[in-house]
């Protein structure tokens, strides 16, 4: 029988429960909230049936301004629910950081166990809040309270694996050794978990190692049973007692055996004498001695003569005697000769006079000299005066430099550089030819942070410039027998003062006749790099023994590995253990890496270690990257590994080709696909793939590749694109820089060819040639070129992208796609190098006139900051005719694309690159006649308060004044721009309207296809 219906239930449906203050903060409800606690009668702090209070909710949810009006109306702080938890627990349980600081500050007690024996240290411990540990240490929350199972919040840290709360709580002083209700102590459970860093930062600590747990375990037995191999090295090291028995009667090495792990045993079974472990263990602390050996690079165009003078450092004094014997000889009987011709490297006069001719063109490096070194020529050797080095001779010749980065970037701030010109070019040519090194040098060695006064930073490069050829032109002596050059002592002055803020130039030129080793030129070179060599040495790790062995067992290692001298990584760290030292970990292992390469013992390619760096740079690339290598070379630039293998036969192929890979000068793919003919189709005209090897493995060499542009590849005539949408970017170099991107560009190539064998997608196609790549998705279409003027020598990579109408969306973010991969290979190659970005005129890329007018950055810029933004109109001057900022970029897609777009006003300074970051300090913190430096900027920013607390400041004014900046609420790339203008630095906001990015792009704009656009089309180039 069905049950009536009351009045009362009918009314409950229809009419919804009153809102009462718990559900009102439940729910997130301000307004009722507010209202219920303006009535003046309620209880703020009544109960749910669980016994948690409004404060509770407020904490649980994340209602921080319902929590303070709560506490202004005297709710109670410390009241605990059914189970003991306060609102301080619970707010941290649910990771509210800022309504725990109010809670306490409010004064709620931070130690108050709940039912289970846990504090708000616990909780936050189990948690892994760091941040809300170190509030309640900071606030005298107790360290040792034990929880009902006997743990401490060091160990719930561990046992939850939260390394970072562990380190934090060690650090505060908590007691690390004592027991929870187990036996365990925090090793015991660190050992466990196979938490590395706490388990070393205990041991440094001096836990001790050989106590057991309840269940009569060492730490030592817990490690090799669960096969914490590297466990087991840090108890080692620390000296734990390897010999210990567990309850029942047995050592760590069977124990490790019984469980199969056979290395443990085996690296216990090598430590059980205490006098070898030592022995071990003594020789991974530092010696007290420097390195013995440091890197000197040799950089110079072709024909000034390096490689003369590294033979002249490497003689000795009897052999330099013979040496300038023969030298004087030669001059004698061919003085005339001597007037006009190239002395070094030098075969034939048909060839001298050559070279001689293309350098009167500046940087001319299209002529190619057939005595040129090959790639970079390395040689360990003894220089007497300054000791151990390794030699670099860098090649001049340009086919070589898509590969220095590997070289510079990691051991350029480590080594001596010199710098080498010739005094038989004029003064004009030798001042281009430093600059170009010089820059070149710069964009493989970017700055490292902090920043320092006036825009220097701690690891500046050391140069030294030396002039050649004093004899030649029949350079005056000094009394002291010193060769003496006016107007080399002028470019190393004016070199000195352009590059500041990023070479360390010594300010004095070394004049030399390259071919004389015992002379005085020679002796004050050896001086200064004595000097510079004791220099360095001190700011770089000691030695260590470690070091030393396996120094003393490359070269069997390098014998066994004779035909490739490449290891991976972990090849060589397991082989190094094994022959030299079993304990050492993998911090060791990147300590010495770092110092093989200080010492130029290897080199490190990725996951590659490069055990003879002349084999690779010399035997291997110097003859794969020579110019007559190249013009033998396959032009389409793809190889089937057997190909390879005859081209190259030194080698085996399949292990020459990853190394090759690693080095990013190939890549790997199935198949050689080349556009070969027009396929006409009702929407215009296709081009056909075709593969010259379907199917088969192939390595495809961008750097080989000289095929020819075909034509049909961006016809105006195709109908997909006779109403479409168009946009285009033009990247450049900064100006007065030449010959920057020219390498880069082969690199780019490999990046596009991964990325489209990244997408696994049929619709999308690449197509290469020599300086330019087509690249497709779908129906949008992009062509990416390496462009250069003829006139100026200028480079550029232009970006161009169409697409049907109605794409405009999917362009824009398709081309933030490629100019997201041009950052990356940047970032790789060049990432000391500064970027303009220019927007090609719409207008002109839809109606195919050549050439395209392109906006500069700093006009775009200026634009954009304008009342009206990206509706600002600018105006084409090859057209006559005005195009909006938006229009550029947008690809007629304007509403779609300003909604996920903002200008620099929406733009944090802490996007700002380094770069970009110490071209201002070097602006800025000089003292400025008139006042207009970083204090003055200060007071413009509203940061007159901080003014004391930057002036302080170890490092750079200007770097700290924008960190306190970017703590501001409106801080923003566009106000600071407009503040530099008013305070009449218009050098300084020339430097952001160039390099600063001009938009932002929102992260969750959507993408076509799944392209993820980069969130900056700027931001990555440094």
């Amino acid at each position: 029988m069905e049950q009536p219906v009351s009045l009362d239930m009918i009314v409950t449906e229809i009419l919804p429960p009153p809102v009462t203050l718990l559900s009102a903060i439940k729910e997130g409800n301000m307004s009722s909230f507010e209202d219920i606690l303006n009535s003046g009668h309620v209880d703020v702090n009544q109960t749910n049936k669980h016994g948690e209070t409004g404060l509770h909710l407020a904490a649980s949810t994340g209602q921080i301004e319902m929590a303070r009006l709560l506490l202004m109306c005297g709710a109670n702080v410390s009241m605990s629910d059914v189970v003991g938890d306060t609102p301080l627990i619970h707010a941290v349980r649910h990771s509210n950081l800022d309504i725990a600081k109010l809670f306490i500050k409010s004064g709620a007690c931070v130690s108050v166990q709940n039912q289970e024996g846990d504090t708000a240290l616990h909780v936050a411990a189990a948690w892994g809040e760091r941040s809300i540990v170190e509030v309640l240490i900071e606030n005298g929350a107790l360290l040792h309270i034990p929880n009902h199972i006997g743990q401490h919040p060091l160990h719930v840290a561990i046992s939850r694996r939260h390394s970072s709360v562990a380190i934090t709580l060690l650090n505060s002083g908590t007691d690390f050794d004592i027991h929870d209700s187990d036996g365990n102590a925090p090793i015991h459970l660190a050992v466990r978990e196979g938490m590395i860093s706490v388990t070393q930062a205990l041991c440094s600590l001096g836990c001790n190692l050989d106590s057991a747990n309840d269940q009569g375990l060492y730490p030592i037995h817990i490690a090799a049973r669960l096969g914490h191999i590297d466990i087991v090295r840090i108890l080692c090291l620390a000296g734990c007692n390897t010999e210990a028995r567990n309850a029942d009667g047995i050592k760590a090495e069977i124990t490790a055996l019984k469980y199969g792990f056979n290395d443990i045993s085996d690296l216990l079974g090598k430590v059980k004498s205490n006098y070898i472990r030592d022995l071990y263990i003594k020789q991974i602390l530092p010696n007290g001695q420097p390195l013995p050996r440091v890197n000197l690079q040799i950089f110079g165009h072709s024909g000034v003569g390096k490689s003369t003078l590294m033979e002249s450092l490497r003689t000795g004094y009897i052999s330099g005697l013979f040496k300038r014997t023969k030298s004087t000889t030669f001059n004698n009987h061919y003085s005339p000769l001597l007037g006009t011709l190239s002395q070094p490297n030098s075969p034939s006069r048909t060839h001298i006079e050559l070279d001689t001719t293309s350098r009167q063109n500046s940087l001319n490096f299209d002529l190619y000299n057939h005595q040129t070194t090959k790639g970079i020529d390395v040689q360990q050797a003894w220089i007497s005066g300054v000791g151990y080095v390794t030699l670099w001779d860098f090649s001049g010749q340009d086919t070589y430099f898509q590969f220095y980065h590997h070289i510079t970037t990691t051991s350029g701030n480590h080594s001596i550089i010199l710098l080498v010109f010739s005094l038989k070019d004029s003064p004009t040519i030798q001042y281009k030819q430093c600059c170009f090194w010089l820059t070149f040098l710069g964009a493989r060695i970017p700055p490292t942070e902090p920043i320092g006064n006036f825009g220097r930073t701690a690891n500046m490069p050391r140069v030294v410039l030396v002039a050649t050829h004093a004899d030649v032109v029949r350079a005056p002596k000094l009394s002291t027998g010193d060769f003496n050059s006016p107007h080399a002592l002028a470019l190393t002055k004016k070199l000195r003062h352009e590059f500041a803020s990023y070479f360390e130039i010594h300010p004095t030129p070394i004049v030399i006749d390259a071919h004389v080793p015992n002379s005085c030129g020679l002796k004050l070179l050896k001086t200064v790099l004595s000097d510079l060599k004791t220099s360095m040495l001190q700011g770089m790790r000691q030695m260590t023994g470690f070091c030393e062995a396996v120094v003393q067992w490359l070269p069997s290692l390098r014998k066994s590995a004779e035909s490739i001298p490449v290891m991976s990584w972990e090849a060589f760290i397991d082989e190094a253990r094994d022959q030299v030292n079993p304990l050492a970990n993998h911090d060791h292992f990147s300590i010495l890496f770092s110092q093989l390469e200080q010492m130029g013992e290897v080199i490190l390619i990725g996951n590659l270690i490069i055990l003879s760096p002349s084999w690779l740079c010399s035997q291997v690339l110097g003859q794969l990257l020579s110019v007559d290598f190249i013009t033998h070379a396959r032009i389409t630039g793809c190889y089937p590994v057997d190909d390879f293998q005859v081209a190259f036969p030194e080698a085996d192929a399949m292990a020459m080709l990853e190394v090759l890979e690693a080095l990013q000068l190939c890549i790997q793919w199935p198949g050689s696909p080349y556009l070969s003919r027009p396929v006409s189709t009702e929407s215009g005209d296709l081009w056909e793939l075709e593969c010259e090897n379907d199917g088969e493995l192939e390595y495809e060499f961008p750097c080989y590749n000289f095929v020819e542009r075909i034509e049909g590849l961006w016809e105006s005539t195709d109908k997909r694109y006779s109403e479409g949408v168009y946009g285009g970017v033009r990247l450049k170099s900064p100006p007065g820089t030449t010959h920057m991107l020219h390498c880069i560009f082969p690199r780019l190539q490999i990046e596009l060819r991964r990325t489209v064998l990244g997408y696994y997608d049929w619709q999308s196609d690449l197509y290469q040639w020599l300086g330019g790549s087509k690249m497709c998705f779908g129906a949008i279409e992009s062509l990416i070129t390496f462009e250069k003027d003829c006139d100026n020598g200028e480079e550029s990579i232009d970006v161009k992208v169409r697409g049907p109408t109605g794409t405009g969306k999917n362009c824009f973010l398709f081309l933030e796609e490629l100019l997201g991969i041009i950052d990356m290979v940047m970032l790789d190659v060049v990432p000391g190098l500064l970027i303009e970005k220019y927007l090609m005129s719409a207008y002109d890329l839809r109606t195919h006139v050549n050439p395209v007018y392109c906006y500069p950055p700093d006009m775009l810029m200026k634009a954009s900051l304008e009342n009206s933004g990206f509706d600002t109109q600018l105006w084409n001057l090859l057209a006559n005719m005005p195009e909006t900022l938006l229009q550029l970029f947008s690809f007629d897609a304007d509403l779609e694309v300003k909604e996920f777009v903002c200008n620099s006003y929406g733009i944090s300074i802490e996007m700002l690159s380094t770069l970009c970051v110490q071209r201002l300090c070097t602006l800025l913190d000089p003292p400025d006649p008139h006042g207009r430096d970083w204090c003055m900027l200060a007071v413009q920013l509203g940061l007159t308060n901080k003014i004391s607390a930057i002036e302080n400041s170890q490092h750079s004014r200007t770097s700290a004044l924008l960190h306190h900046y970017a703590q501001e609420p409106d801080s923003s790339i566009g106000a600071l721009i407009d503040k530099l203008n008013v305070l009449g630095r218009s050098d300084a906001a020339g430097v952001l309207m160039r390099y600063a990015p001009l938009y932002k792009v929102a992260t969750d704009s959507g993408s076509p296809s799944q392209l993820t656009p980069t969130e900056s089309s700027r931001t990555p180039i440094r």
